[in-house]
């Protein structure tokens, strides 16, 4: 979906940010970025020819590395979700799924889950979870017309339960930036980062 993504929509300026970790997280992991994107079963979203069976199965996909990821970062002594103000997500896919009529994959980890030995790497995976709600919209937009989709039919996850996704990621970019305020932790920002795009990728690059 991209989603991967970091800072793709960006923010209304609204807000004075420390730019630090962010472009420090976009210039690094954009390699990453890009090849995740050029994966044919993100390249697909946009044909006209898309079918609703080919969006099912990327929501499975999608709950599939979500799932394990949200549950990993909120496991006990892990705060850092709640520090972001990161919403989770993997809900949302669940009920989309229903909505569908799909099935729900079974809980299983995709390809081997990063391991964020780190608050600053979790900071960095959170980024491309949270940042990903931007390259969903656009997709969102582009379903609604080609599937005749609706948040209450199928594009809740892409589309977001946040009426106002500017302010909060503007919030969350602020809440990271002031964690991760030294060279040290935004490098290990970074590295949880990338750690994620290649978890997406790893698992996505199968279809």
């Amino acid at each position: 979906m991209r989603m991967a993504v970091r800072k793709p929509g960006r923010p209304p300026v609204t807000t004075l940010v420390n730019v630090a970790l962010l472009t420090q997280l976009r210039a690094d992991t954009r390699s990453r970025h890009q090849r995740l994107e050029s994966l044919p079963a993100m390249q697909r979203i946009f044909r006209q020819n898309y079918t609703r069976t080919e969006y099912i199965r990327l929501l499975q996909i999608f709950l599939s590395i979500y799932r394990p990821l949200e549950d990993l970062l909120t496991q006990p002594g892990r705060t850092m979700t709640v520090n972001l103000g990161y919403r989770i997500r993997s809900a949302e896919l669940e009920s989309d799924l229903c909505v569908l009529k799909a099935d729900i994959p079974v809980a299983e980890s995709p390809a081997p889950l990063p391991l964020f030995n780190s608050d600053a790497a979790e900071v960095g995976c959170l980024y491309v979870l949270e940042g990903s709600r931007h390259g969903g919209r656009v997709m969102a937009g582009h379903l609604a017309k080609t599937l005749d989709l609706t948040v209450d039919t199928g594009l809740r996850f892409l589309t977001g339960a946040d009426s106002d996704q500017g302010k909060s990621w503007n919030q969350f970019c602020r809440r990271a930036e002031a964690f991760c305020s030294s060279q040290p932790l935004i490098n290990e920002a970074v590295s949880g980062a990338a750690a994620t795009f290649d978890c997406f990728y790893e698992y996505l690059a199968r279809e």
